[in-house]
């Protein structure tokens, strides 16, 4: 028997100076999931997603806890 898949992945490549005719083109047809992509793109090429420090807690007053610890005491403190 014999099964046949097609293209299991496939891509596009995009050169950043392509990007903003991509995203026009993408607006003028509506597609505003490829639209939102571009953009991502371009924010990545334009090194707006880069961090020094990518831990964000730094930046809250907010201790992080462990999944069981939280559970355990949320089972303990409700019978």
């Amino acid at each position: 028997m014999l099964i046949k898949l097609g293209n299991l992945f496939s891509t596009d490549i995009i050169q950043a100076r392509d990007l903003q005719a991509h995203l026009d083109n993408a607006i003028y047809y509506q597609d505003l999931y490829r639209a939102n992509r571009i953009q991502e793109l371009m924010a990545t090429e334009q090194r707006r997603y880069d961090f020094e420090r990518p831990n964000l807690n730094a930046m809250v007053n907010i201790v992080p806890e462990r999944f069981y610890d939280w559970l355990t005491a949320q089972w303990v403190a409700n019978p």
